[in-house]
């Protein structure tokens, strides 16, 4: 028994030190005047950008920007498997986004 969990464990270690690859995305497109997240993860539309919500996971959606953007409903959130936009829904003290 002895043996086998010092087997298990040094290829656990060889494993670790030789590292397991990163999971992979696949490239993303994104409509024309929409941002590719740097972090691949998403699509931001236009009116998305700069508006003071974080929809890339690293927030470049909101950097460097000189003016916000028009979109003013509130609670905007853009939907991570399908990347559109979704709204928040506030009632009473109940948030659900």
């Amino acid at each position: 028994m002895k043996v086998i969990c010092f087997i298990l464990l040094f290829v656990l270690l060889v494993g670790v030190a030789l590292g397991v690859p990163a999971r992979t995305r696949r490239a993303l497109t994104c409509k024309p005047g929409a941002l590719a997240c740097s972090d691949g993860s998403r699509c931001v539309p236009r009116q998305f950008v700069c508006d003071g919500v974080f929809d890339c996971g690293n927030g470049q959606d909101e950097e460097n920007c000189s003016r916000r953007s028009n979109a003013n409903v509130p609670d905007q959130r853009i939907d991570d498997e399908r990347n559109v936009p979704t709204f928040g829904l506030e009632i009473g003290n109940v948030r659900n986004i």
